[in-house]
């Protein structure tokens, strides 16, 4: 086994198979390289009772973290690299070094969440949440890209982002941090923003791996390995990202040097990453306890605005509300409310209304898809995905029947005028919109059966009540983001009750999550961003699929 390993890997570059066996000891100064916080920590013991980080400089929590990061991202082995296997069940014999600097950016970020929810007090808790901003800063000052990440990540759970009034009491210039590292780190067009960036870095430098390992998974897709004589583009194109990581891994932080007493604190922070969802579930749990959900439209409104304003911004923040508003708010012109120039406006179901009279319901027991088990809904079961709307109930100016571009049959009762209807229609929309924003999504089972070529599509998709309301992209449009790249009424309605939804754990696609009915065998797999936005769909989701008659 040793040698057909060593004769697998013997075609890539010696060059880069010897960079990457480099030593993985961190050359210290001993002799200097304290700042004068540093020295005062030097020689005391961690006491996990008194210790509390707001004591140490975040320039100091910068360089222990870049020193506990360096010696695990040096110790990455090629064939790790190459074989494609850390996420695979073997993970821990074929790449364990991988898996470790993985591990390392998961613990970061549970850690970032941990230390922001420990904290009672609603000042307290914006001091810190600020002070892990500079730290993420003085990170990215030492080009320690990897946990400056994590740092972010953390900060866009859903634990931590929904804290509003947290948010509200941190410093503007704090929030500029946060704004200018979320743009940076936006995986938008393949991370165009980080690849430029990393392209003008200079070393010492401990890049985000993922960023790498996403590439090297589409090339051993479109060049599988043959387990023998590899093809000239799979080792041209692997080479070439090994070289770069070569280069990485030749970084050498030689003036920092480091603190027993935080080294302590650090290695005391563990999490075993088969529970990792029960922390995360048990950190939420806790965000709610301390900030309860408002369902006020001030309180949202000014957390909208709570950051930098930036119309081309993907954030949560930006993209949809955390609440649903229940209060008129004052008729403006806004996007929200300019969905086109037409008196056509789609009339929500009312949430309050029976769910019989909306959406037609049958009782059905059918096997489940995957253990081929009976299915018995106490109450309802979807009996189509899709929704038609009754053909005759749009009205224009004039007073005659007309339907929209996509088919769809719209509904406007009374007879005042187009712009009355309109204004009070958009009330409607507002009050009973949940949650909106837009998604990529793609079919992996319709009718029980993969479909030959599946691909990703874009819509505008609006939670209302139990229905989801799917709207069609228009050609060509600048900003995907945008409520405008999208078409003005449905093309879909979603009768919710009896489908459920599953997060997945992908890690090369956090923002994504499953939505499948289980009776007519229809899985969609869709992503909406971040992972903060996904968590927040599946709650709202899950939510909206429960038996109206249970709640």
């Amino acid at each position: 086994m040793e040698r057909r390993s060593s004769r697998k890997y013997s075609m890539y570059d010696e060059g880069v198979t010897k960079c990457l066996s480099w030593s993985t000891s961190v050359q210290c100064d001993d002799g200097g390289g304290y700042s004068p916080s540093a020295l005062k920590l030097q020689n005391r013991q961690f006491d996990p009772v008194t210790f509390n980080v707001l004591k140490v400089n975040a320039e100091d929590i910068a360089a222990q973290l870049t020193l506990g990061d360096l010696p695990i991202f040096k110790a990455i082995k090629p064939d790790e690299l190459t074989s494609c296997a850390w996420n695979s069940r073997n993970k821990l014999t074929v790449a364990p070094n991988v898996v470790a600097f993985i591990r390392r950016f998961n613990h970061v970020c549970l850690w970032c969440q941990k230390e922001i929810l420990s904290c009672q007090s609603l000042k307290l808790r914006a001091e810190v949440l600020g002070h892990f901003l500079k730290i993420s800063k003085k990170l990215m000052d030492l080009n320690n890209i990897h946990s400056a990440f994590a740092i972010i990540s953390g900060l866009q759970s859903s634990a931590v982002y929904r804290l509003y009034k947290t948010w509200a009491a941190v410093q503007t210039k704090d929030k500029a941090i946060y704004d200018k590292l979320t743009k940076l780190f936006s995986d938008q067009n393949n991370w165009e923003k980080l690849r430029k960036y990393m392209m003008t870095i200079k070393l010492p430098c401990i890049p985000y791996l993922g960023l790498y390992l996403t590439d090297l998974i589409y090339i051993d897709v479109a060049h599988p390995s043959s387990g023998g004589l590899e093809s000239t583009q799979r080792l041209n194109l692997m080479n070439n990202i090994l070289r770069v990581l070569a280069d990485y891994q030749s970084s050498n932080y030689e003036s920092l040097s480091a603190i027993d007493c935080f080294q302590s604190y650090l290695d005391s922070i563990r999490y075993i990453d088969e529970l990792q969802k029960f922390v995360e579930e048990d950190l939420y749990n806790l965000s709610i306890k301390l900030e309860p959900n408002c369902n006020s439209s001030n309180v949202e409104k000014n957390f909208k605005h709570l950051l930098i304003s930036d119309s081309n911004n993907s954030t949560p923040l930006k993209t949809q509300s955390l609440t649903p508003q229940t209060s008129k708010s004052k008729q403006t012109h806004r996007k929200t409310q300019s969905l086109g120039g037409s008196n056509l406006v789609t009339k929500v179901p009312s949430i309050g209304n029976p769910l019989n009279e909306t959406f037609p319901f049958t009782v059905d027991c059918r096997r489940h898809l995957l253990d081929d088990s009976l299915l018995e809904f106490s109450s309802c079961t979807a009996s189509s995905s899709s929704l038609q709307l009754p053909s005759n109930d749009v009205i224009g100016d004039s007073g005659h029947e007309s339907s929209d571009e996509n088919g769809i049959r719209l509904d406007l009762k009374g007879r005042s005028s187009s712009r009355d209807r309109l204004s009070r229609s958009v009330d409607t929309l507002e009050e009973e919109c949940i949650i909106e924003g837009p998604a990529k999504r793609k079919c992996i089972l319709k009718n029980g059966h993969r479909p030959r070529f599946p691909v990703w599509r874009r819509f505008w998709i609006r939670l209302c009540g139990s229905a989801l309301y799917v709207y069609e992209s228009r050609n060509l449009p600048r900003n995907w983001n945008s409520r405008f790249a999208y078409k003005t009424y449905a093309s879909k309605i979603i009768a919710l009750c009896g489908w459920m939804v599953v997060k997945t754990d992908d890690p090369f696609m956090p923002d994504s999550f499953i939505l499948q009915e289980p009776v007519l065998g229809i899985v969609y797999r869709l992503r909406v961003g971040t992972q903060a936005n996904a968590l927040r769909w599946v709650e709202k989701l899950k939510i909206a699929c429960e038996d109206p008659r249970t709640k």
